[in-house]
């Protein structure tokens, strides 16, 4: 498990949201796939995906949408060669789905515009290696963004997390760690 994952991991707990993740995780994963099949799966996002994945949950940015833009943004911090893809996506009538904050902040997003309480913590997302120093500022920052609006900071994380984890088993599928 890398160092950002461990430290994510211990700062946060899934528990409460569990059943959501549980309810999404398929319709991530097929996220997942639809982007490296983009432009060929702009449909299936838009209709099937989206639709199913977002507006699931209480607040004005429902649950399910924090925890897609934390998704987002792990994708955008790791891996940059599919930023054009998600940017595109951002014409997409997210108001169709969710509510119009949380469609705006979506948009907002996937164009890799962070908020000002966000954006330390992409920044240091994207290190491969962790000083002391990064770790110490990285607990900071995940500790700030945990307060933001009701929940909309801790689902952020969890999403983050999802992410991260995601492609910690991909690459252990790529070189034969089960």
């Amino acid at each position: 498990m890398s160092k950002v994952v461990q430290i994510i991991d211990m700062e946060i707990s899934t528990d409460d949201s569990h059943w959501l993740i549980l309810q999404i995780e398929p319709l991530l994963i097929k996220f997942q796939q639809e982007i490296y099949q983009y432009p060929n799966s702009i449909n299936e996002i838009k209709e099937r995906t989206l639709p199913n994945m977002l507006g699931i949950g209480v607040g004005s940015t429902p649950e399910s949408d924090d925890i897609f833009i934390g998704v987002i943004t792990a994708m955008k911090c790791i891996q940059p060669s599919i930023s054009n893809i998600l940017y595109e996506l951002s014409s997409i009538k997210f108001e169709e789905y969710t509510t119009k904050k949380s469609a705006s902040l979506i948009r907002y997003f996937l164009r890799g515009h962070y908020p000002d309480e966000i954006k330390p913590f992409t920044d240091l997302l994207k290190h491969k290696y962790l000083t002391q120093e990064h770790i110490k500022s990285l607990k900071s920052e995940i500790r700030k963004i945990k307060v933001v609006g009701a929940s909309s900071g801790y689902n952020f994380l969890i999403g983050t997390l999802w992410q991260l984890k995601f492609y910690e088993k991909q690459r252990q599928k790529l070189i034969g760690i089960n």
